[in-house]
């Protein structure tokens, strides 16, 4: 079997996401109590990561062996992969990953990152508590959060990727698994906090993202 945690890193009051660095130390605790639980297996770890969430992932030491997915974690400034397990996952649309290739490079500073690009999706493809009537919002962008960035929701990305991220994490939870009984993995899920949206956008953008999601 398995157990899932999640890790979600409140917004301030002035509604900006927490910052990178200290939801490192939140991340910390968690895995911390993840590895003090007799039930799970701390060598049998899986991240799910949005946004932010992916910085503090590769920040902590406790996960280097852990495979990884990342979803729109905005490349500029993403600590580098090393050897971890990485599925990468981000959007062509994204404007968090300025400047523009960034995702590509990054992926290639690391022998075991996969990456798959949704060309037409923006940041937080996923993020459908709040978007105004136009389908769009502001949200802070992850490494930065005092910057925002475009966001659209993507139903058609979403499930998508949700099922690439289980098809990774399963068949590396399952090759971790092989040939030895014991206790449960666990899948962490590390997310920033989306909230705080901002203005209102205006009617047309300058760089409009498109309405339909890559494959």
């Amino acid at each position: 079997g398995f157990a899932t945690v999640e890790f979600a890193p409140s917004a301030g009051d002035d509604g900006a996401a927490e910052s990178p660095l200290s939801a490192a130390d939140g991340l910390t605790a968690v895995v911390g109590a993840l590895a003090a639980e007799p039930r799970v297996d701390a060598a049998r770890l899986g991240v799910l990561a949005f946004g932010a969430g992916g910085h503090a992932a590769l920040r902590e030491p406790a996960l280097a062996d852990a495979p990884s997915v990342l979803l729109y974690p905005g490349c500029a400034g993403l600590p580098p992969p090393g050897g971890r397990r990485i599925l990468l996952l981000h959007g062509g649309m994204d404007r968090a990953d300025a400047p523009p290739g960034a995702c590509a490079r990054w992926a290639t500073a690391g022998p075991s990152v996969r990456r798959h690009e949704y060309r037409d999706a923006t940041y937080a493809w996923d993020f459908s508590d709040g978007p105004w009537s136009d389908g769009l919002a502001l949200l802070p962008s992850p490494g930065d959060p005092s910057r925002r960035v475009w966001a659209r929701a993507y139903p058609a990305t979403t499930a998508d990727a949700a099922a690439r991220a289980g098809d990774f994490l399963a068949a590396a939870l399952d090759a971790a698994d092989a040939g030895r009984p014991g206790e449960p993995g666990a899948v962490s899920s590390v997310g920033a906090a989306a909230s705080g949206a901002g203005p209102r956008p205006p009617a047309t953008l300058t760089e409009p993202p498109s309405t339909a999601s890559g494959g």
